[in-house]
């Protein structure tokens, strides 16, 4: 059928060579256009979550500068009613804006409240590593007034702050009955948010931010451990559930 219709739209031989050339350079190039197009779109999506990470690490250097150089905990009781309070409150002091807290991309934005009910998105979680008796993360509950920066052996290679979608001010990577569920297909909530093409921004606690794909959370540059504030690595049990947390991110689909 093809040869046919070929034939009648170019009874002339070269018509026809010329005709097929023209399509075998002109495939190819859709194609790669369509693929530069979808790297670009993806691009401009992660540029502004990068742009808030970065903003969150000034007002992170901000408050620790102003508060003897002690990071804000996890999460506090304030004031007189005693109402608990993430660590977004004392950030956005600094920030000033709570649109800074929030990934366009995240699914879980305007599906549920954070816990805390402190106003703000959750698209964003402090690194909380812990297994209830041993504090990693600089997040860690064990530090209920905060972590002192000078504690960080490395701070460019420990997590402060990554993506989740999870109901959390925090990701406790050693909780994976905790982050490898989502709440419902439709929120996508759950877990850390990996939706960037399989990669998530993160904050390190020098305050520069970097997208990293799942498999460079579970090691570290120069191969240190970047959920421990000192870099030592996980024990075998412990490695394992990192990677269960990481791997249903990366499964996602987003």
């Amino acid at each position: 059928m093809i040869r046919k219709w070929l034939r009648k739209a170019f009874p002339n031989k070269v018509n026809i060579g010329c005709f097929l050339v023209a399509m075998l350079v002109l495939i190819p190039m859709v194609v790669i256009g369509a693929r530069i197009m979808k790297s670009l779109r993806h691009y401009a999506r992660i540029v502004p979550c990068h742009d808030h990470m970065r903003k969150l690490g000034a007002a992170f250097a901000q408050y620790t500068q102003d508060n003897d150089g002690f990071l804000p905990a996890r999460q506090a009781r304030n004031g007189a009613n005693g109402k608990l309070i993430s660590w977004r409150v004392p950030i956005n002091v600094y920030v000033k804006n709570p649109a800074i807290f929030q990934c366009s991309d995240n699914p879980a934005i305007g599906k549920n409240n954070d816990v805390e009910r402190d106003g703000f998105s959750r698209s964003y979680a402090v690194n909380s590593a812990n297994d209830g008796n041993r504090r990693f993360g600089p997040f860690a509950d064990q530090f209920p007034h905060g972590l002192r920066m000078a504690k960080i052996g490395s701070p460019e290679g420990v997590i402060m702050v990554t993506e989740t979608t999870a109901a959390y001010n925090d990701i406790n990577v050693l909780l994976p009955q905790a982050f490898t569920k989502l709440s419902s297909d439709e929120t996508k909530d759950g877990s850390l948010f990996a939706g960037h093409q399989q990669a998530a921004n993160v904050l390190y606690c020098d305050g520069h931010s970097r997208f990293n794909k799942t498999q460079q959370l579970l090691v570290g540059e120069k191969d240190k451990n970047p959920w421990t504030i000192d870099g030592a690595p996980f024990g075998p049990a412990d490695q394992s559930k990192l990677k269960s947390v990481l791997d249903f991110a990366k499964k996602q689909d987003w």
